[in-house]
Order: C-alpha cells, then structure tokens, then sequence
C-alpha cells in the first residue's frame, strides 16, 4: 500500500478535553443521523411528538400561536409528514397551553386509537374554563371533540398540570397528573382513566372539583406513568420537595386505581437536586431517565457542581432500583444510575426521552441541552449481563440553531432510528426530523460496513492511521469526540495523527451513498 504523508491543517484546539473527561464507553454502537429535515412545510411548529409501530408512524405538535393548536400528521417511506390536520375541534377566543410539559399523547394497538391530553385555557369575558381535556381519536377523525379528563375550573390555580399517559394491555389508558401547580408542597399525584373504546373517563369529570384518584401525599409534582404488562400495574415516578431535599419517588396502581405498591423513595440522598424523572415500559420491568446536578468529577481533573445532567437507571415493577454495574466516575452505586450527559461541556435541559430498543438491554435517549445555543444530543445505552454502559454522547442537531423539545422512536421494521426536535430564531418556530442507522462493528470496537468493507489499525494509534478498503472517490473526514470536523481528506490510505491530542477520534467514511464511521 502506497504512504501519502501530510500535515494536518487544521489547528487543534481542544486541550481541554482529555481522554479522562470523556463520558461514555467509545467501543459501544454508534448511530449515524443524516442531516435534520424539515418535518412538514410551515413555521410556528413546536414540540413534536413522533410515535412509530407496526401499526402507526406519525407526529403529533403544538403551535406556537393563539391560539395555540395541536396539529397531527402522518409519515411516509422518508419518515416526512404527507399531511397537517387539527387535533382538536374548537370554537371561540381559545388559548391552549400545549408545551412539553403540558401535552401528552400515548398509542393503543388493540385498538387504534390516540389519546392526547393537554392543558386547556379559555377566556372570554366572564366565561372562563381552565382544565385538563383530551380527545380519543384514529386517523380518520379528526378533527375530533374535547372532552374534560379534570373541570373547568375558574381559576387557572385550580387547575391541574403535568399530564402524563400510558395505555394497559387491556385498552385502558390511565392519565397521571398533579393537582397544583402553583404550590407544589400541597400538590398530590392524581390518576383518571380512559376506555379507549368507549371514551368514558373514570372517575368523571366534575365542574369546579378536583375528583382524580389521589395516590401520594402532598407535595409530589411531575408525574410519569407506564405500564407494566408482566406485574398488571401502572408504575408512576414523581418528585417531591425542593433544593437539596429533593427526591424521586414511585408508587404504583391497577387499572381501578388501587395501590399495589405504596410511595417509596428511588433517588433520595438529600444532597443533590433531582428533576423531571420520566419512566417507561421495559420488559417486566421499567427503565428511568432523570435530570439531576450531583458533583461529577473523573479521574483527577477537577470536580463540577451545580450543572444539570442526564442520568438513567433500572427499576423492577416494584419499585426498586435494580442493581447494576458500571465504569467508575459515571456509575453511582448510591443509586444504581449511569451518567449519560458531559456535565464538563453541556448542561441538559428538561425536555428529553427513551425509547427501548431491546427490553431490559438496549435504549436509545435523547435530550436537549441549555447551552448558550440550545441542542441536541444522543446516546445508546446497552446493558450487557451486569453492566450499564452508553455510547459517548454527540450532537445531532444542526451546528449553531436553537433547538429543543426531542422526542424519539423506533422503526423496528427498517431498523431506523427517528428523532423528532424543533428549531426556531426567536421569530420562526420549525419542526425537524431525524433519521439514523446503528453502524456495525466488530470485537475491538471499530466500527465498520460489512458491505464495503472499510478498516483502520492500529488502534489505538500513536502517529499515524491506516485505512484498508477501496477508497477511491472516497470522502474521509475526522471528528473530534465533540463532534468538530478536524479535516477532510479525499482518497487517502494514510493519515498522519501526530498533530492530535490525546483523546478520542472518528473518522467517517462516505462513498457511493454509504457512509461508515471508525473509531480510534
């Protein structure tokens, strides 16, 4: 094989990051996202939320208008909207609250039918309607018809807030909610539930009265619900107290609303602040994701407080933390959670999710950051025997835009990965998609495609790298663990490394359409 020696010209400036600060384990699978599209033509678009099965692939959002409306759209083969209908039939000066935290939408296979829940405003005059309503919808009717899971109310601090929903194997969504959310130390985790046939809401609304199921005491917010087929409940997370005191609790329910399992403490150590958890589905078990600002500090560099931070851990159907493993300075034992954000170089923001890919082994997450300009970032985690580990996170969102609001799927038909976010410039409000594919790889964690072929060694490298496989007309481009393009190269076997910090890299192929993605 024929050497080509040169020099790098592009400077390397990150000496700040050391292979010590890297978070995530670089020989785990990586997923390769193409450039974000946009969702569906038209701007004032907001929060999408994307729902991909066997049966279903589309998105439902909020606009960024008033008043503000919640719209719904079909995928096609390119995962890009072929329509955009009203969610909800309505009439009037009407002014729904819709952002992340206040629209929930779940998906029932038995029976076709959506469930969104949403925080509702009305002001007109004397007349005024503050509640949370919802409409049970299929494809083929919308608009559809509100109706009340909690009120109307007079008074908007009467209303509840925070809904959150999960459907049971027996076509019965229950809806999660906290009943204050201007007092959060007298606000209480509530249930209602839905017949996905029928509509009928259990127990049924009541003008001006708070009537939900209550299932903790006072002081709990931010509830998560989800439903576990094996153990016949609805597990729900939420926090209470504020600051420091702040702790993750669970607490669980039938389909009637009887606790099965009382409030009990998750994460609760009383020195770190504990934020948003959000719980799924997993297996016979769940899975939780969670924002907090413990201190983090790896290897001997130095130790960062007071930034938010993506953590996850597992949750059996009882409501304790499974005991697991993981690499030391990202894993806590404490509480069994992985560290998935770099708190060195990003703060997360509150809005982030899970998608399981593999029950009890492989997720996929992803969250947005509150960094001077907003993104977002992904990562994998596996679980292999004992061992939690994820994948170094990177960002997937375009390089230098406000984004915000991620959600994610999975088309486990075609193997695709898609994340929906949106993008805006303080004016124009934009809905964008996502799609990527896990990269294969072999037993030393380079990546590679088994199609064309491509290699580099040695690994790990010293001052140079050498790539095998047919390169001409090939595209070579080597990233930062950050994601910072370095330099681009066309048609080269050989690179010269000597230049770099110590630290880790990629460099990503691209050739006839095809991309593929080493690691060293």
């Amino acid at each position: 094989m024929k050497k080509i020696t040169f020099t790098l010209l592009t400077t390397i400036s990150l000496g700040f990051l050391t292979q010590a600060q890297t978070v995530g384990d670089p020989a785990l699978y990586s997923v390769d996202y193409i450039n974000s599209s946009l969702l569906y033509a038209g701007t004032s678009q907001g929060y999408p939320k994307v729902i991909i099965n066997s049966d279903v692939s589309s998105v439902a959002w909020a606009t960024n208008s008033q008043p503000v409306l919640l719209r719904h759209t079909d995928l096609n083969s390119s995962y890009l909207g072929t329509t955009s209908n009203d969610m909800v039939s309505t009439t009037g000066n009407q002014n729904t609250t819709s952002g992340d935290l206040q629209h929930a939408i779940c998906y029932d296979t038995a029976s076709n039918k959506y469930l969104s829940v949403y925080k509702h405003n009305f002001y007109q005059g004397a007349t005024k309607d503050y509640s949370l309503k919802a409409i049970l919808y299929d494809n083929s009717s919308l608009p559809a018809t509100p109706f009340y899971i909690e009120g109307p109310f007079q008074y908007s601090s009467d209303a509840p807030s925070m809904p959150s929903i999960a459907v049971s194997s027996n076509s019965v969504f229950c809806v999660a909610y906290h009943s204050s959310l201007t007092s959060g130390s007298t606000s209480i985790v509530k249930v209602k539930f839905v017949d996905a046939s029928s509509g009928t809401v259990t127990p049924a609304a009541t003008s001006g009265t708070q009537n939900g199921i209550e299932l903790t005491f006072q002081g709990a917010q931010h509830p998560s619900v989800a439903w576990n087929e094996q153990a016949g409940v609805f597990g729900i997370t939420y926090t209470t107290g504020s600051g420091n005191s702040q702790k993750i609790k669970f607490v669980s329910c039938d389909e009637s609303g009887n606790v099965v399992t009382s409030e009990k403490d998750l994460v609760a150590d009383n020195q770190i602040q504990v934020q948003y958890p959000k719980l799924y589905a997993d297996g016979n078990d769940f899975v939780m994701i969670w924002r907090d600002y413990r201190e983090v500090i790896i290897d001997n560099n130095a130790p960062v407080t007071g930034i938010p931070q993506m953590r996850i851990a597992q949750v059996d159907a009882t409501g304790n933390l499974k005991t697991v493993t993981g690499a030391a300075d990202l894993f806590d034992s404490n509480d069994n959670s992985l560290l998935l954000s770099n708190p060195y170089f990003t703060e997360v923001y509150y809005e982030y999710d899970l998608k399981v890919i593999i029950p009890g082994q492989k997720y996929a997450v992803v969250w947005g950051t509150q960094n001077v300009v907003p993104s977002i970032e992904y990562a994998t985690v596996e679980v292999n025997g004992s061992t939690i580990s994820s994948t170094i996170p990177k960002m997937v969102s375009q390089n230098g835009q406000n984004s915000f609001g991620p959600s994610i799927a999975y088309d486990d038909a075609n193997s695709k990965y898609v994340i929906t976010y949106y993008e805006h410039n303080g004016t124009n409000y934009e809905n964008r998609i996502l799609v990527g594919q896990t990269s294969t790889q072999n037993s030393i964690g380079i990546e590679e495609n088994g199609d064309l072929g491509f290699n580099l060694y040695p690994n790990p490298a010293q001052n140079e790298i050498n790539l095998t496989g047919d390169l001409s007309t090939a595209t070579i481009q080597i990233y930062s663990i950050s994601g910072q393009l370095i330099e681009t190269y066309i048609n080269q076997n050989y690179i010269d490394i000597s230049a770099l910090k110590t630290g880790f890299y990629s460099v990503k192929i691209t050739k006839e359409n095809s991309v593929t993605t080493l690691k060293f």
